[in-house]
């Protein structure tokens, strides 16, 4: 579907549109696994919000805890969702890929045109999330694979590159994407 005589920006533009398959893919998954998609898209919404443990999830929607928990596990089982260590051994979840991140970050509440398009502020907020989120943390991932695959050709000692421990670390108000000691 990528059109390569258009620059990424309009290719983006004509993806963003309700007639297209970029649009219609996540819909398209939820009405095939759920019977009622709305729940699930308010806990998929919250998530690719910043919304990420069980308790913010629910205070976000208004369902009960064990109701939430339900809803996701069913999101996990049909890959829509994923688990992932967060702070202090508590569990964090998020949508399952950044395809899912920007839709429900961007288009889920989005408003459409007459015309089936979405305006410059949806184009804005979808780039703005997909450059300084989604690229970022792909190239943050990249690198964090260099380390794992290389940093022990010229070291001895054995550095624990898949410790969250070394990655963001703050020293002296400067936050550095990875640091170990030796």
């Amino acid at each position: 579907l990528y059109n390569n005589e258009l620059s990424f920006e309009d290719n983006v533009r004509a993806f963003l549109c309700t007639d297209s398959p970029f649009y219609r893919l996540a819909a398209s998954w939820m009405n095939e696994n759920f019977r009622t998609p709305e729940s699930y898209n308010t806990l998929l919404y919250a998530m690719a919000n910043g919304y990420n443990r069980i308790g913010e999830i629910a205070k976000f929607s208004g369902f009960p805890k064990n109701k939430c928990d339900k809803y996701i596990k069913a999101l996990i089982e049909h890959g829509l969702v994923i688990k992932a260590a967060g702070e202090n051994g508590h569990t964090k979840y998020l949508p399952a890929n950044s395809y899912l991140t920007l839709w429900y970050k961007c288009l889920l509440t989005a408003v459409p045109n007459p015309d089936v398009s979405f305006g410059e502020d949806v184009f804005n907020q979808f780039m703005q999330v997909f450059n300084d989120e989604l690229v970022a943390d792909f190239y943050k991932d990249m690198c964090y694979y260099w380390l794992e695959e290389n940093i022990n050709d010229n070291n001895t000692n054995h550095i624990d590159t898949k410790n969250l421990a070394y990655r963001n670390v703050e020293i002296d108000g400067v936050t550095f994407d990875f640091a170990c000691r030796k």
